[in-house]
């Protein structure tokens, strides 16, 4: 994954992995030397690592780990603009903000956030039970056209959703609640 400057990528080779610094050419190694997946937040400044035996988050600057309040997270999401992470771990998925150390569990159980809008306010959610927006400010949510949703991905000014499900492509708006036919 890429940071939102596109100055580092998060590199798994199967042999290696490691951060690559595109403007100084050099690498960052990691505290672990194999891992199973890496995501860099929009920042620049955290990467979530889960190594197969167990998951953190590692400060890029400060070589310090962030300890999680799961031993190993299936997935682990960066919120966009906030110092939170969705987690998915088994059947438990939350929010986790990093300073305050406090979690706040999603609306349904067993979800996963297939994508964000830019500022970091609404989600996407996958679940057995559908799939839908989320704002997590006001709480409240939006179904989306169709269930089993595989990728989600926000305009700009997060109005507009192209939602990519088992059944085709479909664009969303949020405002007037209707998607566009299958594309």
């Amino acid at each position: 994954s890429f940071t939102s400057n596109d100055r580092i990528i998060a590199i798994n080779s199967g042999v290696r992995s490691f951060l690559w610094d595109i403007e100084t050419g050099s690498s960052i190694d990691l505290p672990v030397e194999h891992i199973r997946g890496i995501h860099i937040s929009s920042d620049g400044r955290t990467a979530a690592i889960n190594s197969g035996v167990r998951s953190f988050l590692w400060d890029i600057e400060t070589g310090s780990e962030i300890t999680l309040p799961v031993e190993i997270a299936w997935e682990i999401f960066f919120i966009p603009g906030s110092n939170t992470v969705a987690i998915r771990n088994g059947n438990e998925s939350f929010l986790w903000n990093m300073e305050a150390r406090r979690k706040t569990p999603f609306p349904v159980e067993n979800a996963w956030i297939v994508g964000s809008s830019s500022d970091g306010r609404t989600v996407a959610i996958n679940s057995e039970d559908g799939s839908f927006l989320w704002n997590m400010e006001t709480g409240s949510s939006i179904d989306l056209p169709k269930t089993n949703v595989g990728h989600v991905s926000f305009s700009s000014d997060g109005q507009t959703v192209a939602v990519n499900s088992q059944f085709g492509t479909f664009i969303w708006d949020t405002n007037g609640n209707q998607a566009s036919p299958r594309i």
